[in-house]
C-alpha cells in the first residue's frame, strides 16, 4: 500500500527529475520565442490583443513538437505513477488524448479540447476491451488513464495562449516561474524548500515581467498558482513513493508544467 510511507519526502535532487523539469522548461521556452517571434510581424490593429490567430507551420512547430514531447513522457509515466493494472493500455490512451489535443491547440478553438475530454471518456471505456488480463481493478485502470488524459489536455493550453496576440509574453512570465520556482528548490535545503521555491518564482517571474513588460496581474497570479499547486503535490508525493522513480516521478514533475498552461489561457482571457 502506498499509505505506508507516510514520511516520504519528494525532492528534485536525483538526475532525472531534474532534468525532465528543466527540459521541460526548454522545450516551453523555445517554442514560446518562436510564437513571439512570428507575432513581432502582426499589426496588432488587425490582430486585436487575446484573439487566436493561425501561426505557420515553422513558427508554432518548436512549441507544439516541446509539447508533444512532454506528452510522450507523460503518456509513459502516468500509468506507473497511478499504478494501472494494464500500462500499455492505458499509455495509448494518454497519447492519442495528447496527439489529438497538440492538434486541437493548432489549429482548433478551446472548445475543441473539451469535445476530446468528451470523446475520451467512451474512448477509455471501449479500449478496455481489448485488455486480456481479465480486466482486473477495472474503475482503477478507466480513471487513471482518464485522468492523465485530463493532464495532456491541460498542456495542450500552451498552443493557445502562443497564439493569441501578446500571450507569448505572459506564457513566458508563467515559464519562468517554473524555472525559478525548480532551481531554487534544488539549492534550498530540504527544511526550507517551500519558502525557498516561492522566493525563486518572485524574482524570476519579476525579472521576466519586467524584461518583457507583461502586465504584473499575470506575474502574481502564476507565482500563486505555482506555490498552491506545489503546495498540493508535496502532500500527494509524501504518500507516493513510486513519484521518485524512472518515468513516474519525470511524469510528477511536469504537471507544473501542464497545469500553469490552464492558468496561461486564463490570464490571456483577463488580461488582455
Amino acid at each position: 500500500m502506498t499509505t505506508s510511507h507516510p514520511s516520504h519526502h519528494f525532492s528534485l535532487d536525483k538526475p532525472l527529475l531534474l532534468a525532465a523539469t528543466l527540459l521541460g522548461v526548454v522545450l516551453l521556452a523555445t517554442g514560446m520565442f518562436a510564437a513571439r517571434g512570428a507575432q513581432s510581424g502582426i499589426d496588432a490593429p488587425i490582430v486585436p490583443a487575446g484573439e487566436l490567430q493561425l501561426l505557420g507551420f515553422v513558427e508554432l512547430a518548436p512549441l507544439a513538437i516541446g509539447i508533444l514531447m512532454i506528452m510522450v513522457v507523460i503518456s509513459l509515466g502516468w500509468p506507473t505513477l497511478v499504478e494501472v493494472p494494464n500500462v500499455l493500455i492505458s499509455r495509448l490512451g494518454v497519447l492519442s488524448a495528447g496527439v489529438a489535443s497538440v492538434v486541437a491547440g493548432a489549429f482548433g478553438q478551446p472548445i475543441h479540447l473539451a469535445y476530446i475530454a468528451a470523446l475520451m471518456i467512451p474512448v477509455t471505456f471501449l479500449s478496455e476491451m481489448l485488455r486480456r488480463d481479465g480486466r482486473s481493478q477495472l474503475l482503477l485502470q478507466i480513471s487513471g488513464t482518464y485522468s492523465g488524459s485530463i493532464v495532456v489536455l491541460a498542456s495542450a493550453m500552451w498552443l493557445f495562449v502562443a497564439r493569441a496576440h501578446g500571450g507569448p509574453d505572459i506564457a513566458l512570465v508563467g515559464i519562468a516561474v517554473i524555472l525559478g520556482g525548480v532551481c531554487a528548490h534544488y539549492v534550498t535545503p530540504s527544511r526550507m524548500r517551500g519558502l525557498g521555491s516561492l522566493i525563486g518564482t518572485a524574482v524570476t517571474g519579476i525579472v521576466a515581467t519586467l524584461a518583457l513588460g507583461a502586465t504584473w496581474w499575470a506575474t502574481a497570479a502564476f507565482i500563486v498558482a505555482f506555490a498552491l499547486l506545489g503546495w498540493a503535490l508535496d502532500k500527494v508525493a509524501r504518500v507516493t513513493p513510486q513519484v521518485v522513480y524512472e518515468w513516474s516521478g519525470a511524469t510528477f514533475v511536469l504537471i507544473n508544467h501542464c497545469a500553469l498552461g490552464v492558468v496561461g489561457y486564463v490570464l490571456v482571457l483577463l488580461v488582455l
